[in-house]
């Protein structure tokens, strides 16, 4: 382990060899360059000015610091002194571990601990002739203050002390789900330390999602969340990992993103993703943290197990329809509400860590805001249960398990090969819903659902229709339920989009191609 201060060009190649053996897994390294502005002015280059004992002296005690902290193997890094141009790498970080997240944590946390630390001036040379020394000290947030005094007043718990949050730092917990329940649930997770959080969502931040996702700002809308997620734990705990994966959970994916975690929480909002989140942490032997939340209400139930107790088939042996309850976008919701449930999945997960009681782990606990009522509902185990029961019939993950049963709910991918013109499509969201700056909305057929609710269902013939309708919502609920109520009012012509608008956006490419209505 090692730390030099160059008047010449790094040699990056010849320092990163020299880090890797055999017993490394994994190699994280960090480049500090020149870049060509700074603070609206334009720099043509810059002089660094060091005092060099000094700063290798302290160096050693950052990289022993984080040789402690973290499980690495080796480390070496370098600054440069003098003049540099535009382009030229300032400083360097390179460390080896057996697994890629100490390996991630201690290249953050010693390129951090040397830009506040070591002392170290320089010289910005502006294009307007001006100069200006710095110091690189006050140029990086102040994170002198340790792990140890960061989680001070939770290691005076008699249930938590130094080995409950060691365990907690070992930790690996993946959340599926950054909305609502999941912006909750991963902000108690980073600040309790759990170690190495893995957060999945393929969805990009709208402005109506702003009142309950609590991680995001109004200047993040469009981006995605799973990273800005990242962005945002990442300064309140300088101490942990953090991995995203932006995508959708599907069969094809599910064992390698859920099998190298220890915990799952699923902070979903359908059926279809939580089933298949339910039946894989089963099937895979991994504890599975569950919520949901309906307008003022909310439950949490968590799956670690227990032979005796009952899991989701149990109740559910079948997927239901998306439609028997109402979404977000259909019923409203308070935002405090997946506050308070995601935050109770956060504690339920580490009471797990810790090996306290969970009473989620055998009951439904029930929630009502309202009220301020809980209930706690036991949940036997069914024989017949097709997943957990004595002949169960669900043995791996098949897709005719999170398939609706309604062959009028139509997957895009069944017409993505066929001329959609052969549809007349609908979309009944609410006008405030619509964008419609997006390409999929102008193409787009409006009928508000609210316009079908408020008249008789037998106002609307769609039976003389010239093409088969196709209703499309946001994610196939709202559709799904009006399909169903017109066709028992005998149009047999109605379909419902899965998953709606939400599928048309992962599949834009090939969609776009096609005209959407006639």
């Amino acid at each position: 382990m090692m730390f030099l201060i160059s008047a010449q060009a790094i040699d990056v190649d010849k320092m990163s060899k020299e880090l890797m053996s055999s017993k490394s897994g994994a190699f994280v390294s960090f480049e500090g360059l020149v870049r060509n502005h700074n603070d609206g002015k334009e720099v043509e280059g810059l002089e660094y000015e060091i005092f060099e004992a000094l700063a290798l002296k302290e160096a050693q005690v950052i990289i022993e610091e984080a040789k402690a902290k973290f499980d690495v193997i080796e480390v070496s890094g370098a600054h440069r002194m003098g003049s540099l141009k535009i382009g030229e790498r300032a400083v360097w970080v390179g460390c080896t571990a057996a697994h890629r997240d100490a390996a991630f944590a201690a290249c953050r946390h010693i390129i951090d601990e040397i830009k506040h630390r070591l002392p170290v001036w320089k010289k910005e040379q502006y294009i307007s002739g001006e100069s200006q020394w710095v110091n690189c000290q006050g140029c990086h947030q102040d994170f002198r203050f340790s792990e140890q005094s960061y989680y001070d007043k939770q290691i005076r718990l008699s249930t938590v002390g130094e080995g409950g949050q060691e365990k907690l730092r070992k930790a690996r917990v993946l959340v599926i789900g950054a909305g609502g329940l999941g912006c909750s649930a991963l902000t108690y997770l980073a600040s309790a330390g759990v170690g190495h959080i893995g957060i999945l969502d393929s969805d990009k931040l709208e402005s109506s999602n702003l009142h309950r996702q609590t991680l995001y700002n109004y200047e993040d809308i469009g981006k995605k969340k799973a990273e800005l997620a990242k962005i945002r734990l990442n300064k309140l705990n300088p101490f942990i990992a953090i991995e995203t994966f932006v995508t959708r959970l599907v069969i094809a994916n599910a064992q390698k993103l859920i099998s190298s975690y220890d915990i799952v929480l699923d902070c979903t909002d359908n059926f279809e993703t939580k089933f298949l989140v339910h039946d894989a942490c089963y099937l895979f032997k991994i504890p599975l943290v569950q919520a949901s939340v309906y307008q003022y209400e909310g439950q949490i139930q968590l799956y670690a197990g227990d032979v005796n107790s009952g899991c989701l088939r149990c109740l559910w042996p079948d997927l239901p329809e998306e439609s028997c309850t109402g979404s977000c976008e259909e019923v409203g919701i308070l935002g405090v509400v997946p506050g308070v449930l995601g935050s109770l999945q956060a504690s339920e997960t580490l009471k797990l860590i810790l090996n306290l009681h969970n009473p989620a782990a055998t009951h439904t606990i029930l929630v009502d805001l309202m009220s301020l009522e809980t209930n706690k509902i036991l949940r036997p185990r069914q024989i017949q249960c097709p997943l957990c029961g004595d002949e169960p019939s669900i043995k791996c993950l098949e897709i005719k398990n999170y398939s609706s049963p309604n062959e009028w709910r139509i997957e895009l991918s069944n017409f993505l090969d066929s001329e959609l013109q052969d549809f007349q499509c609908i979309d009944i969201r609410e006008t405030s819903e619509r964008n419609e700056q997006d390409p999929w909305e102008s193409d787009l057929h409006h009928i508000p659902f609210s316009k079908f609710e408020r008249n008789q269902k037998d106002e609307w013939d769609f039976s003389k229709a010239s093409k088969p309708i196709l209703l499309i919502c946001q994610r196939g609920a709202r559709s799904a339920r009006l399909a169903k109520n017109l066709r028992e009012a005998g149009h047999d012509n109605v379909y419902s989009l899965a998953r709606g608008i939400e599928a048309i956006k992962e599949n834009w490419e090939r969609f776009g191609k096609r005209k959407v209505r006639a």
